[in-house]
């Protein structure tokens, strides 16, 4: 059978680089292609458009290069798929299976299905790694680690963690804030918490990456929130509609704990 002719990919800059536009075959400089960047994880490119309209997708493959300074983290997780991690530069501290691993410029790291790991950057110099994972199954799990939580790369703010009570009281302490304000300030000024999950933003983008599709698919929505629904949800609360809502925290992360 005859194959058809691949089209060549549009290529767009919305601000934070190039990304495509529509389905194709593409080339692209990596220093010309979109970034997402934040203080906490660091430096991603994708080569896709996972947010555009419509999102522009690798069906069978991800690849992304990802680049962290000294402490950035990403976090500790176990995907269905197989993974294969190679170091371009720099270095960084490789925790797989609870274990610690330092790992320098052309190091490879293969992780075969529901390996447990995270990457930590080292060094004095940025840490460059070249990502590339499979896109068979959706599964992902994000096991609490001892030793990840030592670095904020484990999931203490859900499940609680050694050497991160101070991040998960804080998560609770909240709550519990709101509760004690709601009793202290009621019936004059109603007060009350949201607490929103991945949500699209610079720093929500990054949150997912590298994992995105495995994130989206434990969320009974399918995808992240839009900044929109959060802020209806505050509107509401501030609104004579909830004029008889105290001390409530509203859950707004798309079905998140109901996986």
């Amino acid at each position: 059978m005859q194959n058809a002719s691949v089209p060549e990919a549009r290529l767009e800059d919305s601000g934070s680089g190039l990304a495509p536009v529509t389905e194709g075959w593409f080339v692209v400089n990596a220093r010309d292609a979109e970034w997402w960047v934040t203080e906490t994880r660091g430096a991603r490119c994708a080569f896709e458009n996972e947010y555009g309209d419509p999102p522009i997708e690798f069906d069978q493959l991800g690849i992304n290069l990802t680049v962290l300074e000294s402490g950035q983290t990403g976090l500790y997780h176990a995907e269905a798929n197989q993974e294969a991690f190679l170091v371009l530069a720099g270095e960084c501290t490789l925790i797989v299976e609870n274990d610690e691993r330092r790992l320098r410029a052309w190091d490879f790291f293969h992780a075969p299905p529901w390996t447990e790991h995270a990457f930590v950057g080292a060094g004095e110099t940025p840490c460059v790694i070249l990502m590339v994972g499979s896109r068979f199954g959706p599964g992902v799990r994000y096991p609490v680690s001892e030793i990840a939580a030592g670095y904020g790369a484990s999931v203490a703010a859900e499940t609680g963690a050694p050497h991160h009570a101070h991040y998960a009281a804080a998560k609770a302490g909240i709550v519990n804030l709101t509760k004690s304000a709601a009793r202290d300030l009621a019936p004059d000024i109603r007060v009350n918490c949201v607490s929103p999950g991945l949500t699209r933003s610079t720093m929500g983008n990054m949150t997912v990456a590298g994992t995105a599709d495995n994130l989206v698919a434990k969320l009974l929505t399918g995808r992240i929130a839009e900044p929109e629904e959060i802020a209806r949800v505050i509107v509401f609360l501030a609104s004579p509609a909830a004029s008889f809502v105290y001390g409530a925290t509203f859950d707004v992360n798309g079905g998140r704990d109901l996986r």
